[in-house]
């Protein structure tokens, strides 16, 4: 994500908005790097040409992801 390439860290985001042409949902690959990269309660919208499709927690989208142990 290029928010941490520009010095943002985990706590920083409270909200992400995703944009696809048929409003899909992240792939499972996208949803773990979005597990360790956002908090649990960081918000989620997806959008698709015409309007939001979803709005998710972040924790709501990978429910039994790898999580740290620190």
């Amino acid at each position: 994500m290029q928010a941490y390439t520009q010095g943002f860290t985990k706590g920083d985001l409270i909200a992400i908005h995703l944009y696809t042409k048929t409003g899909i949902n992240p792939c499972g690959s996208c949803r773990q790097v979005m597990s360790e990269l956002l908090t649990a309660n960081c918000q989620v919208y997806i959008y698709n040409e015409t309007e939001i499709v979803g709005v998710y927690k972040n924790e709501q989208l990978l429910p039994n992801r790898f999580k740290s142990i620190n």
